[in-house]
């Protein structure tokens, strides 16, 4: 592909994106509240409340066994005091990004096998926050950013699907990284289109960043956020239902270094077995 089809490309793009669904107003008010940091618990509550969808899906994550709370939560406002203030945003974010997935797409990518993939991905990061000794009220930023790593293959298989097609045929034939095969028949990776829309949903600029350099392979030092992604998605890569495309690739020495340096192997059995984390994300699925 030569340069002035690459520009032309990223400059569809952004129409693209700028086409693709926003979030709620309340979720929307939602992240901005969160953005306050003098904003009280009761003021997100508040903001929930006022969407009865949006409550009724947040309080069925937080009964949801992923939580495993022993007693049932019937308010917004309990569901602050019990898992937190950063976990109900980030649940907000994540019954957000779920009803934005369009339930097909022109170029027939299996948009369920992809959001499974993403909270496999999700549910392992927050399991690689924890190892890492991350406070568990953060640890809800580690599974948003596992959600919605891949969520520029959704601008692809929606606006771009030849391309796209091409791309993931690539991909499996020459068993190459999807990312690799999307710049060489785009211009562009699905890191970097993801990106694009988490700015549209006006998403932190840590969790933009995080989405562009999941695929990064520079061998420089990353945060931990980054690098949970980076090493989740590799790992989510071998549980059922990954979708096409899924290259195992060894993260760079600048990722391994949280892990002291291990391989992904090494990582893995260090992380334990993630099987039931993973079973109890799958409901988040079914919303």
């Amino acid at each position: 592909m030569n340069q002035a089809d690459v520009e032309e490309n990223k400059r569809l793009l952004v129409s693209f994106v700028d086409q693709m669904p926003a979030f709620p107003t309340s979720v929307q008010k939602v992240i901005e509240l969160s953005a306050n940091i003098n904003c009280a618990p009761k003021d997100l509550a508040e903001v929930i409340e006022h969407d009865p969808v949006l409550t009724l899906n947040v309080l069925k994550l937080v009964n949801s066994a992923y939580f495993g709370l022993a007693n049932a939560i019937s308010s917004v406002n309990h569901a602050v005091v019990y898992v937190g203030f950063n976990t109900v945003k980030n649940l907000a974010i994540t019954v957000a990004t779920v009803g934005v997935l369009p339930k097909k797409t022109p170029s027939g990518f299996d948009v369920n096998g992809l959001l499974r993939h993403s909270l496999h991905t999700a549910a392992t990061t927050r399991q690689i926050a924890a190892n890492l000794g991350v406070a568990n009220r953060d640890q809800a930023d580690f599974f948003v950013a596992g959600l919605l790593h891949d969520i520029g293959k959704v601008v692809f298989a929606q606006f771009m699907p030849d391309y796209f097609g091409a791309a993931v045929a690539m991909s499996v034939k020459e068993q190459r990284p999807l990312w690799q095969c999307e710049t060489k028949c785009i211009g562009v990776s699905h890191a970097e289109v993801g990106a694009m829309l988490a700015e549209k949903w006006r998403l932190s600029s840590e969790l933009v960043k995080c989405i562009a350099e999941h695929h990064q392979q520079s061998g420089g030092p990353r945060d931990r956020l980054s690098s949970a992604v980076i090493i989740a998605n590799q790992l989510a890569k071998q549980f059922p239902q990954a979708p096409p495309g899924s290259i195992i690739e060894e993260p760079p020495a600048g990722v391994r270094a949280h892990f002291s340096g291990l391989g992904l192997d090494d990582i893995a059995t260090r992380l334990g077995d993630l099987r039931p984390e993973i079973e109890k994300v799958e409901y988040f699925a079914r919303l």
